[in-house]
């Protein structure tokens, strides 16, 4: 009845598997080597984005051309962002004031005249953004806790506000 070499592993010990290295951020009261923190964000501002053609044609006074975002085809708008990102999505829109992931549809249109005979005519539309520029602070901490700035980048984080038209004149047949 003795216990032979080996039954002790036979019968649900567990064989210890490498870990993970802890890391700093795990520890409590340790912090990490380096971390970003939005640092300043600006009031909003207008930006704008590129101008894009809706419908272009020939035509004579009276007749007129009209660029139309409706029912089935209603305009998809987005908030967005530009630059260099460095904390997540969810602090970038906390700390602006709005998801700048959000979005949505409208219903927009735009008509305009021809204003002499045989105007080629082009009407053409833009996003227009109210937008906050936020500037990310990188910070470094030593092997001795000190905490130093050590870098910065900058992120634009745009609000959609609503759809410009312009007509542009292309000239004549």
């Amino acid at each position: 009845m003795g216990v032979t070499a080996g039954s002790a592993a036979a019968t649900g010990s567990t064989v210890s598997k490498k870990q993970d290295p802890v890391k700093p951020e795990d520890v409590i009261g340790v912090p990490p080597d380096e971390y970003w923190k939005i640092t300043w964000v600006s009031g909003f501002y207008t930006t704008y984005g590129p101008w894009k053609t809706c419908e272009s044609g020939y035509g004579n006074p009276p007749d007129s051309l009209t660029c139309s975002f409706t029912h089935e085809h209603a305009y998809t708008w987005h908030n967005t962002w530009s630059g260099s990102l460095q904390v997540d999505i969810y602090t970038l829109s906390s700390e602006v004031g709005f998801s700048v992931t959000a979005s949505g549809a409208v219903e927009r249109s735009a008509t305009y005249h021809y204003r002499y005979p045989g105007q080629h005519l082009a009407i053409q539309y833009r996003d227009v953004y109210n937008t906050k520029t936020v500037i990310q602070t990188k910070y470094c901490v030593s092997r001795l806790g000190i905490i130093r700035k050590c870098g910065t980048a900058t992120v634009y984080a745009k609000k959609w506000s609503h759809i410009d038209f312009r007509a542009v004149d292309l000239g004549d047949v």
